[in-house]
């Protein structure tokens, strides 16, 4: 089973931003962690091929990773994010997928129960839909995971601390599609 993982933003597109104790955090280098542990966790099982939408620091055009998804023939699509909003108390954990997709929403819900399940003490925002073009224009079941706020300290620590553990509970619903 072919699994397409995005992790968002690249290059000049930074993403969200927060400074803390003067080090900036880029959460195009949190997303790409993530999918690079992801990557190194599920790499070498022969039921799961794990295709990637950048490998570096780059910034790839969202209709250029949907064509890059499209183009491979990926059964699911996962596009890894961290989120940010102007009102920093904003937390919790969140999956978007497009309105249209029954199978979209219900990958989403397999990784919204994951990750909410290895976290339980994390705010669960649950299910959202959008017309995100990674969302939309894929021509497989797609999800954007909103790992938490980085705009709130509290959850900037979270992800900056819990990167692999992120990535285990992704890759174990990875592991659990890829047996269904």
């Amino acid at each position: 089973m072919k699994f397409f993982l995005d992790p968002g933003h690249g290059g000049h597109d930074s993403g969200a931003v927060k400074s803390l104790y003067d080090n900036g955090f880029r959460e195009k280098d949190l997303n790409f962690a993530i999918c690079s542990a992801i990557y190194t966790i599920l790499y070498g099982n022969n039921k799961i091929d794990i295709q990637l939408s950048r490998f570096n620091d780059e910034f790839i055009k969202l209709q250029d990773r949907v064509t890059k998804a499209n183009d491979c023939s990926a059964d699911y699509f996962i596009s890894i994010h961290c989120n940010s909003a102007s009102n920093i108390s904003a937390k919790g954990i969140e999956v978007f997928y497009y309105n249209r997709s029954q199978k979209g929403k219900n990958l989403a819900n397999v990784f919204l129960k994951e990750i909410t399940a290895g976290f339980p003490n994390r705010i669960n925002r649950g299910l959202k839909e959008k017309n995100f073009t990674v969302l939309k224009d894929t021509e497989m079941p797609a999800c954007l995971i909103e790992c938490e706020f980085i705009s709130n300290r509290d959850g900037l620590l979270f992800i900056a601390s819990n990167i692999i553990k992120y990535a285990q509970l992704i890759a174990k619903g990875i592991i659990n599609l890829s047996q269904t």
